[in-house]
């Protein structure tokens, strides 16, 4: 199906809610911390009450938009609470999608026998249900422009080693679709470095579009390319005949640059230039070694006061230990 792999997709939040509004809102909700490299701070678009106590119909959602420029659009999330919700946010008043895979999955989740035949049993698991749906959807609207968003949780988010179990499921099923088109530091690396394919409709396939999307394989990208590339599909491409590759900033409602397009001329991408925070960033910089014990000391004792003052402050300290420096150690800073 020539799908052009991103090697290098960083994520620009602790777990996949950041970075999912990032990809369908454009909007951060986490700062982007860049002292480490001498350079300020990118403060959150959204806090907590921006995102969870307000509804969010009126903000640029890019389900919503694809809806309104006459795309069916179906929607499938296996878990009680979807990216919109968790815990306990408001999300939107309308109806997210115009079919829905939340009403089966409730239904299991509140059904003992459902819950045995389709989660404990040998059944079909819930990634089977969904796609089996998504399978359905795709093959309705035959007329009609399509949009799907299917979020995968139960099968790998406890338990990353049982992403593999789903390798056949997910193979058949793009393989009978094809006419539609963190404790290690490999585990951390693994998890700031998201899987990513892009398969494109065949007719693209000797483009010129598609020729810059396979150059980008070895990029630096991150979810805010995503969002705009998906506002690029849906906003730009149509008026071109999917043929302009030129750069095109689609600032302010995305910090991202569009895949189907040239990257910004004489900009190199990295951590620095690129929104993201440095703790998730994937680039491995050189690292010199700290011959300053004193220096050392100093930095282990601030990380120490700083959690002890973190523990304190939430009223903590019955139920956690006090941290105390342990002079022990190997230390290497990275350089810029």
């Amino acid at each position: 199906m020539e799908a052009v792999q991103f090697r290098k997709l960083n994520k620009v939040g602790a777990n996949s809610r950041p970075n999912g509004f990032v990809m369908l809102f454009g909007k951060t909700t986490e700062p982007v911390m860049r002292e480490i490299i001498d350079m300020e701070p990118i403060p959150a678009d959204w806090t907590y009450s921006t995102y969870c106590k307000q509804f969010l119909d009126e903000s640029i959602y890019i389900p919503i938009q694809y809806r309104n420029a006459g795309y069916k659009t179906f929607g499938a999330q296996d878990y009680e609470a979807s990216l919109l919700n968790f815990p306990n946010c408001l999300g939107l008043k309308k109806q997210e999608f115009q079919h829905t895979y939340r009403p089966f999955d409730l239904l299991v989740s509140m059904d003992r026998k459902l819950k045995i035949a389709h989660e404990n049993a040998s059944c079909s698991k819930s990634h089977n249900n969904m796609l089996k749906y998504l399978e359905t959807f795709f093959n309705s609207y035959k007329d009609s422009s399509k949009f799907s968003l299917s979020w995968v949780t139960k099968l790998a988010h406890d338990d990353s080693g049982r992403l593999y179990k789903a390798d056949f499921d997910l193979y058949n099923f793009f393989l009978r679709n094809r006419h539609e088109e963190t404790k290690t530091p490999f585990g951390r690396n693994e998890a700031n470095n998201p899987f990513l394919y892009v398969i494109v409709p065949k007719s693209l396939r000797n483009s010129v579009v598609f020729k810059v999307l396979k150059a980008k394989q070895q990029e630096l990208i991150t979810p805010h390319d995503i969002h705009a590339t998906l506002k690029d599909i849906l906003e730009e491409q149509p008026f071109s005949n999917f043929i302009d590759t030129t750069f095109k900033s689609f600032l302010p409602s995305s910090r991202g640059s569009s895949l189907l397009r040239e990257f910004e001329p004489g900009v190199q991408r990295n951590c620095k230039t690129l929104p993201i925070p440095f703790q998730y960033c994937i680039c491995q910089y050189a690292k010199i070694p700290l011959d300053d014990d004193g220096l050392a000391i100093k930095l282990g004792q601030f990380a120490v006061d700083g959690i002890n003052a973190i523990i304190k402050k939430n009223n903590e300290s019955e139920n956690c230990s006090h941290l105390i420096l342990h002079q022990d150690f190997v230390i290497s800073v990275k350089t810029n």
